[in-house]
């Protein structure tokens, strides 16, 4: 938990996190854009793994023969 020592590191640290949230929602808002529902979330999922670093996931690859 992070805590701030006086009320402009709050409002850095608030400042901080909004723009960050605000760059990842535009940014997964553009890689949904045009597609059908289910594939909007996997795009969007995806983006939000990209910028936090999280494992991306894929589906599991089938044999066709």
């Amino acid at each position: 938990m992070m805590s701030a020592r006086d009320e402009f590191a709050a409002y850095c640290m608030d400042r901080a996190v909004y723009v960050f949230g605000t760059a990842v929602e535009e940014a997964a808002e553009e890689a949904a854009d045009g597609k059908k529902k289910a594939q909007a979330q996997i795009a969007a999922a995806n983006v939000v793994a990209i910028w936090t670093g999280a494992p991306m996931k894929f589906a599991n690859p089938t044999p066709t023969r």
